[in-house]
């Protein structure tokens, strides 16, 4: 997906509802959360999301298990922009992270 001239190239933190269950005691009930995740613009404006979460509708009872997603496009990721959606639709910000010229295992990296 190409950026719009508004989201310029860099890391951004953005946000979308989500829904599950919470149990308070004995209780289990629906709940509203929001949900983060970072997407890196880059600026051929193709973009990659870097997302975990886990799946609230499973009973605790089986523990947690964490779902982590890197390398994938906003398209093809489950934080995908749902139809009505644009990029830039959702509350975001970007983040100010420097750029470092290196690698590791060669990768680039970013200082945090």
């Amino acid at each position: 997906m190409k950026h719009t001239e508004s989201l310029k190239p860099g890391i951004y933190l953005e946000i979308t509802p989500a829904s599950g269950f919470e149990t308070i005691g004995n209780v289990r009930k629906e709940a509203d959360y929001n949900h983060s995740y970072l997407i890196y613009r880059r600026p051929d404006g193709t973009n990659e999301v870097i997302r975990g979460g886990f799946n609230a509708d499973e009973p605790l009872t089986k523990g947690i298990k964490l779902e982590i997603e890197t390398g994938k496009s906003q398209k093809k990721s489950k934080d995908r922009l749902e139809k009505g959606e644009k990029d830039g639709s959702r509350p975001f910000k970007k983040l100010n992270i420097a750029p470092v010229n290196g690698t590791t295992n060669g990768k680039k990296c970013l200082r945090l």
